[in-house]
């Protein structure tokens, strides 16, 4: 009888890809998803729309940024013309 060897399971891809590609296929460094790899990062849940993450979705790619990126501008935006 032969004995199984295990074999280690093939690496996953990362998840915190900083290359991402634009709707004219080019590539886009996201230099911003390094430095946040370093704090400690908390998921935030909820639902919107299909038609406005698609809409947040493309906005962000278009302008190199990623989505993460994009909702902490918006928040700094909005703080910052309140007054908070």
């Amino acid at each position: 009888m032969q004995r199984k060897v295990a074999r280690p399971m093939p690496k996953s891809p990362s998840r915190r890809n900083t290359e991402k590609v634009n709707s004219q296929g080019s590539v886009i460094s996201i230099p911003s998803l390094d430095k946040q790899a370093a704090a400690k990062l908390t998921p935030m849940n909820f639902r919107v729309p299909e038609t406005f993450h698609r809409e947040f979705k493309l906005y962000a790619v278009q302008h190199g940024m990623s989505m993460v990126d994009l909702l902490q501008k918006s928040f700094a935006l909005v703080l910052k013309q309140r007054g908070s």
